[in-house]
Order: structure tokens, then C-alpha cells, then sequence
């Protein structure tokens, strides 16, 4: 179903009066509430919070540990552990003895 057609003849315009008055007054007004504090803060960026994750993260698994070492597929048998995890940590590698 379609639409009527609209009849030019009972469109009725209306004058728009804006009536915007500015004195000195309220131009002083305006200036002295609009006075702007601005603080400058930055955020840190998602690479600065990866990396301070990562220097957590490198601080706790570098960490020199005591221990026994247990050899549970071959007990009594020897097992060479390498690892090398994070840039700028030197690899580990032993060669570690059960018990």
C-alpha cells in the first residue's frame, strides 16, 4: 500500500524566531567557568605492561633453587637438561645425576 501524497496546500510554515542575546556580561560569565584544568598524565602502553610482566616473570623463574633431582624414567640414570627461555639470560644446560 503506498503512501498519500502530501497536499502542498495544508503544509503551514512557521517563522523560527532564535533569539540569542549576548552581552558583556554574560560573555564574562561564559569566560570565567570555562577555564580548563588540565592534568597530563599518560597511561602506560601495553608494550611498557607486557614488559614489567615479563621482568616479574624472568625475576621469579631465575632464581637459583636447591633440590634433589629425581630421574623417574630411567631411576639411577643421568638426564641432560637444556633451557633457554628469555632473550638476554644465559641457557641452562646440565647434565643431572638421579640423586
Amino acid at each position: 500500500m503506498a503512501r498519500p501524497k502530501k497536499n502542498i496546500d495544508n503544509v503551514e510554515e512557521k517563522p523560527v524566531e532564535n533569539k540569542i542575546e549576548t552581552t558583556e556580561a554574560t560573555k564574562g560569565e561564559k569566560q570565567d567557568k570555562t577555564k580548563e584544568v588540565v592534568i597530563d598524565f599518560s597511561l602506560p602502553s601495553v608494550k611498557q605492561l607486557a614488559k614489567e610482566t615479563l621482568n616479574k616473570l624472568i625475576a621469579e623463574e631465575t632464581k637459583t633453587v636447591k633440590g634433589r633431582f629425581r630421574n623417574y624414567e630411567t631411576p639411577g640414570g643421568n638426564l641432560r637438561v637444556q633451557v633457554r627461555k628469555y632473550p638476554g639470560i644465559p641457557p641452562f644446560d646440565k647434565v643431572m645425576i638421579d640423586n
